[in-house]
């Protein structure tokens, strides 16, 4: 079995690679805010508070939202999903307590 003789690293080419847009690049950690997702948040720029929109742009996308209930500060994260070509913020997951396991 001969191999293409572009695909060995040791010819100093690498072939059959292909790369993706920085666009198409979903982060690796997600956004923070503590502005609800439906709303628009304002972001400090060169000292002007800003308008940003909080709409997901990238399926897979995440944002952690903190919020501040009956004095406590949590976390909520969320993800963006494809639902019918629209992209929509969904919750992951929600705990306001602590989970004790007995041993049996």
């Amino acid at each position: 079995m001969t191999t293409d003789p572009r695909e060995r690293l040791d010819r100093g080419t690498l072939t059959n690679v292909y790369t993706k847009a920085w666009e198409e690049i979903v982060p690796l950690y997600p956004r923070t805010t503590s502005t609800p997702l439906d709303q628009t948040r304002l972001v400090k720029v060169e000292g002007l508070y800003q308008p940003q929109s909080q709409d997901p742009t990238i399926e897979g996308e995440l944002v952690i939202l903190f919020v501040t209930e009956y004095g406590v500060k949590t976390a909520q994260a969320f993800v963006a999903v494809d639902i019918n070509g629209t992209l929509q913020w969904k919750a992951v997951l929600k705990r306001t307590g602590t989970r004790l396991s007995s041993a049996p």
